[in-house]
């Protein structure tokens, strides 16, 4: 093992442990699926009761701190129980707590003149079922523009619209804001952070076969104009400041009328970490570990070489993972052949760079042409 051993663990480590390779460590991961890219690359262990296994894995795992991936802050019992066993770096249990309150995180932001959405709380004992309980306060949206968000979740699974239909304490309702999507990468530290980049999120798109508000991809990085730069460090001083996140952590949000609206807050390595890596050639997974060490971040301004997208291609069907041909783009997060995958769940990841001044547009077409020849080798409707 080198020197500088780092175990990475979440419902899918591949990500981080590359480039936390990249970066001069040693990657050790504790992962839900253990695909085949993953396996052949690096030592690890697959979480067969996911989450909390990972409790009990990481007593076999080297002597070294480890950072989190996907949706390890909605299993805060889990992160503490790993925090006695290993150093982490990134955000423990109480900043993940409140940074992934919805009303915590509503009011930091208006009290900050934050442009956010409208969100409704329920209380724990209540179920909403009418409307009028909805809306009931003070002036809000019309019924027909709000989501019904699960409080633990990731990726958009679980959100849909709300029509009046009862709601019970593991959701939330916010407001529905029609824009373009976006999210940004943050290196926080000692109260401030440094905005990485920022990528367009690719979401619900029928082409990757993923439901309606599901995440599935990034394009990036975003050529921002000052208003916009200007917009996005305010979100990231805010957050850094209000709640004390440390290392990477992503922004999720809603542009539209000029204006930069967060919806979510994801405290951790995030899936766009990888897009803004390979364009900007940066490490930022390096940047995580000085920050988790309380260092003084020294981040370069970075032009980028290159557009990178990246996809999430998702079964149209219950098939069985064969193999599938490439060209032009390459495959990441691939099962082992003879794989079972329900209809709904995620195949694999589709990575593409740009040639040269290629359009966001362009990156888009490639991707999809790339899952429609996925979809076909497989035998599969596209």
């Amino acid at each position: 093992m080198s020197d500088n051993p780092l175990i990475i663990v979440g419902a899918s480590a591949r990500a981080a442990a590359f480039s936390a390779h990249r970066a001069g460590y040693a990657p050790y991961w504790l992962d839900q699926f253990g695909d085949e890219d993953l396996r052949q690359r690096f030592p690890g262990n697959v979480i067969p009761d996911y989450p909390q296994a990972a409790v009990e894995l990481i007593a076999g795992a080297p002597d070294a701190p480890f950072l989190v991936t996907g949706a390890m802050e909605n299993h805060p019992s889990v992160l503490e129980q790993l925090c006695a066993q290993r150093k982490l770096l990134g955000n423990p249990k109480p900043v993940c707590s409140r940074v992934r309150d919805p009303s915590i995180l509503y009011e930091a932001l208006r009290r900050n003149r934050v442009p956010c959405p409208e969100i409704r709380a329920v209380e724990r004992g209540r179920t909403l079922s009418m409307p009028q309980h909805v809306v009931s306060g003070g002036p809000s949206p019309p019924i027909n523009d709000w989501l019904m968000k699960p409080l633990r979740s990731a990726g958009g699974i679980g959100t849909r619209h709300y029509h009046g239909q009862p709601v019970d304490a593991r959701y939330y309702l916010q407001e529905y804001l029609r824009g373009d999507s976006f999210s940004a990468v943050f290196i926080g530290a000692r109260g401030h952070c440094r905005l990485l980049g920022v990528t367009r999120q690719l979401v619900g798109l029928p082409e990757f076969h993923a439901g309606e508000f599901s995440y599935c991809g990034s394009i990036g990085p975003m050529e921002l104009n000052g208003t916009e730069n200007e917009q996005w460090c305010r979100i990231g001083e805010v957050l850094a400041g209000e709640f004390e996140l440390k290392g990477l952590f992503g922004v999720d949000a809603i542009k539209r009328q000029n204006s930069i609206y967060p919806v979510e807050v994801n405290p951790r390595y995030t899936a766009s970490v990888e897009v803004l890596e390979l364009a900007l050639d940066c490490h930022a997974v390096k940047y995580h570990y000085d920050a988790g060490n309380n260092q003084a971040l020294t981040i370069e301004e970075r032009t980028p070489r290159h557009k990178v997208g990246k996809a999430i291609l998702f079964a149209p069907e219950d098939l069985v993972f064969t193999g599938c041909d490439q060209g032009g783009f390459t495959i990441a997060d691939i099962p082992a052949p003879g794989t079972a995958i329900q209809q709904g769940q995620p195949i694999l990841t589709i990575l593409v760079e740009s040639m040269g001044s290629d359009s966001i547009d362009s990156i888009m077409h490639s991707l999809k042409r790339a899952a429609g020849s996925i979809c076909e080798s497989l035998g599969v409707a596209l």
